[in-house]
């Protein structure tokens, strides 16, 4: 009588039988790969906090600091920007962000809705041109091993698909695609910031209420 081993071997149809039944996946980790930009398009606009296409997560890792949710309040009350450093690549890639005026908004919702009229475009390539253009308008500047990147980001209002494009001429896919990664974990922590104001439980862990 043949062993379960020896009944595979030569039992074709039992073996194609066990060789068809799928195995378990592996998981992937949620920040292993960063996802295509219409689909972070679509994780920010429709409020995921995790891409459901690969798993990535856009939320900031962590509680706003006390100093940041500080600084963050003397800005937007003083007139000035909140600036935020995120850093990638071991500290080689270092990227600053920071927040809008109401004119810098205004001016950026001009073309998105301009985008968003446009009927010749596949949705793919306009949430593309999107994320552009917000990264172009809320990126201050990005240092490589400390030396300033001179990328050619100067967004104006009602800027044109081509215009939208040449900023990032000069800029590879996977340093567009980190910077848009930075830029939706950044927007991510401003809303948290705003939200820290809000809540008390922050104010009395530090021991302020």
């Amino acid at each position: 009588m043949a062993t379960p081993a020896e009944e595979q071997k030569i039992n074709p149809k039992t073996a194609s039988k066990k060789a068809e039944k799928p195995s378990a996946a592996t998981p992937v980790p949620a920040a292993s790969v960063p996802p295509p930009a219409a689909v972070a398009a679509a994780t920010e606009e429709k409020g995921f906090t995790v891409c459901p296409r690969c798993g990535w997560s856009v939320l900031f890792e962590g509680k706003p600091t006390e100093d940041d949710v500080r600084e963050y309040v003397r800005a937007s009350w003083g007139g000035r920007k909140y600036e935020k450093a995120f850093t990638l690549y071991g500290g080689t890639l270092r990227a600053v962000f920071h927040t809008l005026t109401d004119t810098e908004i205004q001016d950026m919702n001009s073309t998105l809705r301009m985008l968003a009229e446009l009927t010749d475009i596949k949705e793919d390539r306009r949430s593309e041109l999107c994320l552009k253009l917000k990264t172009a308008y809320y990126l201050r500047d990005v240092t490589v091993d400390g030396v300033a990147d001179k990328l050619s980001f100067t967004p104006t209002p009602n800027m044109t698909v081509e215009e939208v494009d040449n900023m990032f001429k000069v800029v590879t896919e996977p340093v567009s695609m980190s910077l848009v990664q930075l830029l939706l974990t950044f927007l991510d922590y401003q809303k948290r910031l705003i939200g820290a104001g809000f809540d008390d439980s922050f104010w009395q862990g530090a021991g302020l209420v």
